[in-house]
C-alpha cells in the first residue's frame, strides 16, 4: 500500500552533482508514495566556483515560494519533506531556518531578500539528511588517500584563488567556514523561538554512511545544533553511494540497494516515536 498523496518532496544534490544523481532516489519515493510532487533544483558546482552560498539559498527559497504557490492555487496544501545529499543537506537545513524567518538573537546574511516566515514552512513535515557535512568538511585522517589527495590539491587551488580574491564556494562550507558557523547559531535560534512562533521543530533525520570516506564521525553529527537530530546508520555505505538506493550488488540474500532503500524509507516514513 502506497503512502498519501499531496506530499512535495525536494532533493537537493551534493556539491559537484547533477540533480540526475537523485534519481534513485526519486523512483523510490515513486514506489512509495501515490502521485508524489518532486523537485530537483539544480545546485551544480565546481571545485572553482564562487558563488556566495547564500546566493545559492535565496534562489531556493525563491523557487519553493512559487512552487508553494502552484500547488496551493491547485488546491489543498502539501506536506513537505526536505531531502539532501553531502552538501545538499546543509542547504536543505539552510532553507528551512530561512523559511521559519529571521530572529533577532540570530540575524540572516544580507543576501537573504525576504526574511519573513514562510507559509510553507509549517508544512515541511521532516528533514532528510544523506551524509550531510554538519560541521563542514576537512582534511584528516578519516579520509581515503585519493580524497585526501583530492582534497589537499584542491585546498592549494583555492587558496590561490582566495589569494586573488575569488574565494572558492567550497571554503564557506569546510570546517569553521562562515556558512557552517552561522547555520549552527541560525539553527539554534530558530529551536529556541520554535515554541513561541509554531515554526521551527520539523523532525530531521540524519543518515550516516557507515564507512563514509569523506566526512569523519564528528563532521556528520552536530552535538550541538543536531542535539535533536535521530540519526540511523547506512550498512556498507560512504559519502558518495549512500544515495545508490538502486544498487544491485549483492550482500548476502539481499542488495545494497535494498539496505539503503531500507533505512532511506524508515527515515521518510517512520513516525518520530518509532525512529527514536
Amino acid at each position: 500500500m502506497k503512502n498519501k498523496k499531496n506530499v512535495l518532496f525536494v532533493l537537493l544534490h551534493s556539491y559537484r552533482n547533477k540533480p540526475k544523481s537523485m534519481n534513485a532516489v526519486a523512483d523510490l519515493i515513486r514506489r512509495h508514495y501515490e502521485d508524489p510532487v518532486i523537485e530537483m533544483p539544480k545546485t551544480t558546482l565546481r571545485y572553482t566556483s564562487t558563488i556566495n552560498v547564500n546566493v545559492m539559498v535565496n534562489n531556493l527559497l525563491k523557487r519553493m515560494d512559487a512552487l508553494w504557490a502552484e500547488r496551493t492555487a491547485a488546491g489543498e496544501p502539501p506536506k513537505i519533506i526536505l531531502i539532501g545529499h553531502s552538501m545538499g543537506a546543509l542547504l536543505a537545513r539552510k532553507l528551512y531556518v530561512c523559511a521559519c524567518g529571521e530572529n533577532a538573537d540570530a540575524p540572516f546574511e544580507d543576501e537573504i531578500e525576504n526574511r519573513q516566515q514562510r507559509p510553507w514552512a509549517a508544512y515541511v513535515d521532516r528533514i532528510v539528511l544523506l551524509a550531510g557535512m554538519n560541521n563542514g568538511w576537512s582534511i584528516d585522517f578519516h579520509l581515503s588517500l585519493g580524497n585526501g589527495l583530492m582534497l589537499t590539491i584542491g585546498t592549494m587551488l583555492g587558496n590561490l584563488l582566495s589569494f586573488a580574491g575569488f574565494k572558492p564556494t567550497a571554503f564557506s562550507v569546510r570546517k569553521g567556514g562562515a556558512f557552517i558557523t552561522q547555520l549552527r547559531i541560525q539553527s539554534l535560534s530558530m529551536q529556541k523561538h520554535a515554541a513561541g512562533k509554531g515554526v521551527g521543530d520539523a523532525l530531521t533525520v540524519q543518515l550516516l554512511g557507515s564507512v563514509d570516506d569523506i566526512v569523519s564521525p564528528e563532521d556528520n553529527v552536530d552535538l550541538i545544533s543536531g542535539s535533536t537530530f535521530v540519526y540511523l546508520e547506512v550498512p556498507f555505505s560512504k559519502h558518495g553511494n549512500v544515495i545508490r538506493v538502486n544498487d544491485a550488488t549483492k550482500v548476502g540474500v539481499t542488495t545494497l540497494g535494498a539496505l539503503r532503500s531500507g533505512v532511506l524509507i524508515q527515515a521518510v516514513t517512520e513516525t518520530p516515536d518509532n525512529l527514536q
